[in-house]
């Protein structure tokens, strides 16, 4: 029963943080898609190591297992005005791109520092500005897992609260009980039994 309860919790939990989760990085993608277009200049770019570290080395130089790792994000810093104000962003996308040391280097290859590029800024929040617009589908995986979990959830608590009551339900009694009771029943049969093989061996007439 404690396991049952467990493991309902833990899919509700699961789904719940997938879902908020899912949901901010969805509504942050779809919130890019209102930035302004403004001319904008590349001046530094790096990989940021999932260790915390900058990488600028290029993929053959890397090895080979450590190319496959995941988590290496392309950062770029670039400068830009809005109206007669400069600013300075850091970024590539609303949602951070995460991926293997050689897709992120396939990113980090498309802005040169000097380069002047379009970017896109948040009308509210001039300060924040990314260079593209479009997303991934991760967040949408993030939001869909947390409903199945959810949903998971759902059905197993269900199906584990009618299992138990309906063994509870007048006439119909639970596992516990009935193996009890069958248990009280086999004693009392072999008790009969061994009571009338005493009987028989008694009623032999002596010779």
């Amino acid at each position: 029963m404690v396991n049952r309860i467990a493991l309902v919790v833990f899919l509700f939990l699961f789904g719940t943080g997938m879902t908020v989760g899912g949901s901010v990085l969805v509504s942050r993608q779809r919130r890019a898609q209102s930035f302004v277009p403004v001319r904008a200049q590349i001046v530094d770019r790096w990989l940021a190591h999932p260790n915390g570290t900058r990488v600028e080395a290029p993929p053959h130089t890397i090895p080979e297992q450590q190319s496959r790792r995941g988590g290496v994000t392309p950062v770029f810093r670039f400068s830009y005005k809005v109206g007669e104000r400069p600013y300075t962003s850091e970024g590539f996308r609303a949602v951070r791109f995460r991926g293997t040391f050689q897709r992120a280097w396939g990113v980090y290859d498309r802005y040169r520092p000097g380069e002047t590029v379009t970017a896109y800024y948040d009308p509210e929040r001039p300060s924040v500005a990314v260079l593209e617009r479009g997303g991934s589908a991760a967040p949408i995986l993030f939001l869909a897992c947390g409903l199945v979990a959810i949903a998971a959830g759902a059905v197993a608590g269900a199906f584990f609260y009618v299992r138990t009551k309906g063994s509870r339900l007048p006439g119909r009694p639970n596992k516990r009980v009935q193996r009890a009771r069958r248990s009280r029943a086999k004693a009392t049969q072999e008790r009969r039994n061994g009571q009338a093989s005493d009987g028989d061996g008694r009623s032999q007439p002596r010779r």
